[in-house]
């Protein structure tokens, strides 16, 4: 499967999205190196555990977003519909699951001088939602986009 959209790539989406993978490479450097400098000055922004799944959900956002922003997210629409549909459900499910233990249930998204576990978490939901959402805007854009050409040839 991986083959075929990898056949349906030409050669300048295959060098954008290399490109994309170095930057979210050196992104990656520069995350860990800032987590590293906050736990040295400061010590845990958040729950051990979940520092982790921001710094994880971030990187994810950050290589999704720059390839949706230059069209080379994924080739095969069901692959888009499964991975973005997955990552949007995981998002919601975090987002509602949060905003009701924030507002109903009155926990803090902030404890200790840092993010608490639902404060993480609800950050994780925003992410991962983010990703389905930003790619809906630009397939609106692009879709706008191609009607305008289409009207100004006719």
């Amino acid at each position: 499967m991986m083959n075929m959209a990898r056949q349906q790539m030409d050669e300048r989406m295959l060098w954008i999205r290399g490109t994309i993978f170095h930057h979210g490479f050196i992104c990656a450097l520069c995350v860990l190196l800032a987590n590293m400098l906050v736990h040295g000055f400061y010590g845990h922004w958040a729950p051990e555990f979940h520092e982790n799944l921001l710094m994880i959900g971030l990187l994810t956002f950050v290589v999704s977003a720059e390839m949706i922003v230059r069209g080379v997210y994924l080739i095969d629409p069901f692959q888009q519909r499964v991975l973005l549909g997955t990552l949007g459900a995981a998002g919601l499910i975090l987002l509602v699951l949060n905003l009701w233990h924030i507002f109903a249930q009155q926990m803090p998204l902030l404890e200790g001088g840092g993010l608490s576990q639902t404060g993480a978490n609800f950050l994780l939901g925003l992410l991962y939602t983010a990703i389905p959402v930003l790619q809906l805007v630009f397939r609106r854009i692009h879709a706008l986009r191609d009607a305008a050409e289409e009207a100004e040839e006719d």
